[in-house]
């Protein structure tokens, strides 16, 4: 690939190194990716309360949990992915700041453009995660409220 050649946000993505993740605080670099990187973890606690609250039936309807979760994951995901394309881009526009993005309190810098990418792309990870465990939150819903129904209208002799 040629230094004039233009790279696509799907190619730069493709081309991630993950394993370098390992390497770095994984926090900081949400926090580093500006105030969507913290929304997308913000989103992500927001979930995992409703899920907690819906355990527990603290959300009257099955129904409501389900449109909860589903929607907050679809935002994260969202929300992930344009955080990931905005830093792309004011990296690949040599933005001012946008050396920050990727720093080196959270760990190793990363020394090649596929180390860079897994570092620019943690929001959209986090955000696809979330929806994926929002889904299966959902599925587990679905099953525990059944049985619990079940159990309330069975007539007890």
């Amino acid at each position: 690939m040629g230094a004039t050649e233009e790279i696509t946000f799907l190619d730069y993505l493709l081309s991630a190194r993950l394993r370098f993740l390992q390497e770095r605080l994984l926090g900081l670099d949400i926090y580093h990716s500006g105030y969507l990187g913290i929304a997308v973890f913000c989103l992500t606690v927001a979930s995992a309360t409703v899920f907690l609250l819906a355990i527990f039936q603290l959300i009257s309807k099955l129904r409501h949990a389900a449109i909860l979760l589903t929607g907050l994951g679809v935002l994260a995901v969202l929300v992930g992915t344009s955080t990931s394309y905005l830093n792309f881009k004011a990296l690949q526009d040599g933005e001012e700041g946008a050396d920050k993005i990727v720093n080196i309190d959270a760990g190793t810098l990363p020394v090649s453009r596929e180390q860079q990418a897994a570092v620019i792309a943690l929001p959209l990870y986090l955000g696809g995660a979330t929806l994926a465990a929002n889904v299966v939150g959902c599925l587990y819903l679905a099953l525990f409220w059944r049985r619990s129904s079940v159990a309330q209208k069975s007539p007890r002799s």
